[in-house]
């Protein structure tokens, strides 16, 4: 390599000057390159990326789907809001589980990389993400909440044991 280099800034030095640009892009391309490149990922990762947010989705939806329908089958005078706030929890949901994920196959990917390199004790799991429990606790919570307030007797069914029947 270093020879090629050689012959390189030597031709490049007795070329004359309409070939010494050639020269000279010969003697570039002969440089040794400096770089780092991570192995190619040969796991399935994106496709586990996709299953996991396809699932976390679909889980969501079927919750936000029950809490809408509760609301809707009582007539809730608050109904609207309801679906709102049940979106709005879907949405953090998601998202919360979705992050967690993510941040937990990229440890799981770095941690096979850094046990291959030998460099690294695989009993020792001290760098791994933590779960968000408290955030999945609020979210359950809030999830509970919403149930109770999505069956809960309305104002209006009440206004309507109460009504007088109209006159004609």
């Amino acid at each position: 390599m270093l020879e090629s280099w050689l012959v390189g800034v030597f031709l490049a030095l007795a070329a004359k000057p309409s070939r010494f640009s050639h020269a000279m892009a010969y003697t570039v391309a002969m440089l040794p390159v400096l770089a780092y490149a991570e192995a190619p990922d040969t796991s399935n990762t994106p496709l586990v990326i996709v299953l996991l947010g396809t699932a976390i989705i679909v889980v969501t939806t079927i919750l936000i789907i029950i809490i809408i329908g509760l609301a809707r089958s009582r007539r809730h005078s608050y109904g609207s809001i309801i679906c709102s706030m049940a979106l709005l929890w879907g949405l953090l949901a998601s998202l919360s589980s979705g992050y967690a994920c993510i941040r937990q196959l990229n440890w799981s990917k770095e941690r096979m990389m850094r046990i291959n390199t030998g460099y690294y004790d695989s009993h020792d799991n001290s760098d791994a993400p933590r779960l968000p429990w408290v955030t999945w606790a609020g979210l359950a919570a809030s999830y509970a909440v919403l149930a109770i307030w999505a069956v809960s007797p309305t104002s209006s069914s009440r206004q309507n044991t109460d009504a007088v029947p109209a006159r004609r």
